[in-house]
């Protein structure tokens, strides 16, 4: 009989990834290396010299115990978003959101270790949720050091996982583009919902997220919306 060891992508560690950091401490040429991206990430942005960068962290599954070869190096320039101006919190995020979904495209190879690297611009307000890690690379030191809570993937987790699996199978096999969007938007929806718990990263719902991320399905199914979309929009205009 399988266990989630053997069926599930996600993995809990008794230390942090050794690639990556020594005796509690992230490695020079590492620390080096995620300065320069940031930077470089800040120039890409447009970020003018009056927005004052308080702080640059890394943060996800490489600053915790739930890293896998999945995992990405999360890179968060730390700034106040009114100093932005903008607009809204919300346009401002979603300012940066575009940016980094951009310069990811633009930038597919840049790795560590083989380990994407994704920066971003966090507002000085965002929550910290409960065990997660936060180190900055910018004073070389824990903000915040993660919890090593011995977390186990339960067999309801991998069930409900394979609900949704099966959801997205059926969804393509019927070739139904509006429900497609609607399990998209569910499962964004409810991962947002997740992270803003104290759980965070290791609330339910993340966690099956992350799951469907490791083994293709999100991957499958915004294939399947592109394609699809593509396709009406193609025959809208020559009818």
């Amino acid at each position: 009989m399988k266990t989630y060891k053997d069926f599930i992508t996600l993995r809990y560690h008794n230390k942090l990834n050794p690639l990556l950091w020594t005796d509690d401490k992230l490695n020079p040429g590492v620390k080096d290396k995620l300065l320069e991206i940031a930077y470089l990430f800040k120039a890409y942005c447009n970020i003018l010299p009056n927005v004052e960068i308080k702080d640059i962290v890394i943060t996800g599954g490489n600053v915790n115990y739930n890293y896998t070869r999945f995992s990405d190096i999360d890179v968060h320039l730390v700034i106040d978003y009114k100093e932005m101006n903008i607009g809204s919190f919300d346009s401002t995020k979603d300012y940066f959101l575009d940016k980094k979904n951009v310069w990811k495209k633009a930038n597919p190879d840049v790795k560590i270790f083989g380990f994407g690297v994704e920066p971003f611009f966090q507002d000085i307000t965002q929550i910290i949720p409960r065990h997660q890690g936060i180190y900055s690379i910018l004073n070389d030191k824990w903000v915040l050091h993660p919890t090593n809570i011995d977390f186990v993937y339960t067999q309801d987790l991998i069930d409900k996982v394979n609900v949704f699996k099966h959801n997205i199978d059926r969804i393509i096999s019927i070739n139904s583009l509006q429900q497609a969007e609607i399990i998209k938007d569910e499962i964004t929806e409810k991962r947002s919902s997740g992270l803003a718990t104290p759980l965070g990263e290791f609330s339910e719902v993340n966690l099956i997220f992350k799951e469907l991320r490791n083994d293709g399905y999100l991957q499958k199914l915004s294939d399947f919306i592109k394609a699809k979309t593509a396709e009406q929009l193609s025959s809208s205009a020559v009818n």
